[in-house]
């Protein structure tokens, strides 16, 4: 999907979708892009249903091997790209087709933009992925305890 009004290919308009429940404000500065998730990205927390990533799960995109340039899941002790958050998953995503197969999928990803980001509303962003997007976002805590 490209958004129109003369994007980059990949990137989309934030008025394309809906609104994510983890950006309190300045939505409309979201750096969004289409991405493609591994189809072995599962979203851990998420009991029952692991293979339905939530919004707002922090992301991370590998950078060699077989896997190069497709995204999954934050994981801070990970390898090929995975240790360095960045971003966020726009809306939820089910990884499977309708037969149950896992696959890989298109999604959007927030990238960046200077949005206020509710933390607590986030998946899988601990203190080091937070330093990794540091100058991308604007946090709620920083505001909350100022």
């Amino acid at each position: 999907m490209v958004g129109g009004f003369g994007n980059t290919p990949n990137i989309v308009s934030v008025t394309d979708t809906p609104k994510a429940p983890f950006i309190l404000s300045g939505e409309q500065n979201a750096i969004i892009i289409q991405a493609k998730i591994l189809s072995t990205t599962v979203d851990s927390g998420n009991t029952g249903q692991t293979n339905v990533l939530r919004s707002g799960l922090t992301m991370a995109q590998y950078t060699s091997g077989d896997n190069i340039n497709k995204w999954g899941a934050y994981n801070d002790g990970g390898s090929n790209g995975m240790a360095t958050a960045q971003g966020f998953l726009w809306a939820s995503v089910n990884m499977q087709n309708s037969q149950g197969t896992a696959q890989d999928t298109w999604a959007l990803i927030v990238i960046g933009g200077g949005c206020l980001i509710e933390e607590d509303q986030v998946i899988g962003l601990d203190a080091n992925g937070k330093t990794d997007l540091a100058y991308r976002f604007l946090w709620s805590t920083t505001f909350e305890n100022s």
